[in-house]
């Protein structure tokens, strides 16, 4: 969702009614060290103006409407609460000294925009992209990790493991380039002065920011480099794959989530051997099987089961589980990258189901599922099926 004007507003601002004294609000303005009082009309809520407290000596005890005797001498800009985050940047470029008032539009009062509180925004959005980041690029470290140990039993996956990165690394480079370069030319504006003089602290915080956004984006850019490299070469070819195996790595893998959760993973009889490729199939059963555990409400033990048919040429793989299940709102978003399920609490990038369905398709096959909320998923991969296919050696 797109940040706007109503997710920028400032925390110290003290709302205040005409017939208000100053002795009355001071203690409030002593307590949020407010920058500006926003005069409001108290019965009606209608916004009046706006009073700089910068100005020490227009501020008296004495007269009986001292707010509204003050109130038009603070210029300010009328901004609808909707109204994006890029044009409130622009107001505040174009005027360092601008007060943004965010009025509905029968002239109620929402808030107040000042150059310090799009500065804590731009510190938090940072700072949340930067984990994110740093979270997607663990996870992938990870799996690369993993899968070293399997090169020297199978030469044939490096071919595969270099094609999955090659496809997952574009996508990731794309989506994470255009906020970073949002991010560094918000902090060079704030450098360069052309929204206020920064203090001391502030300058110390922009640096940071700038180096650390400068990192992660030369991060992306070697890895889109090297998935571009790796796209050069030719798909590897089908080979049969035993899913047992599959399995027992992508258990294997996600060891660590299982024993947290006291995970029970039950499997139906022998899974059927298909037609595809290492690599991205252990990418599709890990991805299904830490969803299938991690979306369990706290008070539930997860269960998972998974199980292979044959039918009609094909082999459905399915995997069950007993989770929060998924909403029809959510059905068609879910293999979206950054989609997540769950609320904010539930750890991950959103991008397991979406680098899922991507290995399926590039395996010639399809993915699916059939859910009910608070009773949990069964997602269904089709496969092609291992016919007259030389086995990895």
């Amino acid at each position: 969702m797109s940040t706007i004007a109503k997710d920028l507003l400032s925390t110290r601002v003290v709302v205040v009614h005409p017939e208000q004294r100053l002795s009355d609000a001071a203690p409030a303005l002593r307590q949020l060290r407010a920058q500006y009082c926003a005069v409001v009309e108290e019965n009606t809520g209608v916004f009046e103006g706006i009073v700089r407290l910068g100005d020490a000596a227009a501020l008296s005890n004495s007269g009986s409407r001292i707010f509204a005797d003050l109130s038009g001498g603070t210029p300010w800009i009328r901004v609808d609460e909707g109204t994006p985050a890029e044009g409130i940047l622009t107001h505040l470029s174009d005027d360092r000294d601008a007060v943004l008032v965010v009025l509905t539009r029968d002239d109620h009062y929402i808030g107040t925009i000042t150059m310090e509180s799009v500065w804590g925004w731009l510190v938090q959005s940072q700072a949340l992209q930067q984990r994110l980041l740093e979270q997607v690029f663990e996870e992938q470290r990870l799996l690369s990790d993993f899968l070293e140990k399997k090169v020297e039993q199978r030469t044939t996956s490096l071919r595969v493991a270099l094609e999955e990165f090659r496809s997952s690394s574009v996508q990731l480079s794309h989506d994470v380039g255009g906020p970073l370069r949002t991010i560094k030319s918000f902090v060079e504006m704030l450098a360069n002065g052309e929204c206020g003089v920064l203090n001391e602290e502030g300058r110390i915080y922009v640096d940071r920011i700038f180096r650390a956004a400068t990192k992660v984006e030369a991060l992306a850019v070697e890895i889109l480099g090297r998935a571009r490299e790796a796209g050069r070469a030719a798909p590897a070819p089908l080979h049969t794959v035993d899913l047992n195996e599959v399995m027992a790595d992508a258990i294997e893998l996600s060891h660590a989530l299982l024993q947290e959760r006291d995970a029970l993973v039950m499997q139906r009889d022998v899974l059927h051997a298909v037609s595809g490729r290492y690599v991205p199939l252990l990418q599709i059963m890990s991805n299904l099987l830490v969803n299938a555990v991690k979306y369990v409400p706290e008070n539930r033990r997860p269960e998972v089961e998974i199980w292979s048919e044959e039918s009609e040429g094909r082999v459905l793989l399915r995997v069950k589980d007993n989770g929060r299940g998924i909403g029809s709102a959510d059905a068609e978003t879910v293999f979206q990258p950054f989609v997540r399920l769950g609320d904010d609490r539930t750890e991950g990038t959103g991008l397991g189901l979406s680098i899922t369905r991507d290995a399926v398709r590039d395996l010639g096959g399809n993915i699916r599922f059939e859910s009910r909320e608070g009773v949990g998923s069964v997602f269904t991969v089709v496969l092609q099926v291992a016919r007259n296919l030389n086995a990895v050696p």
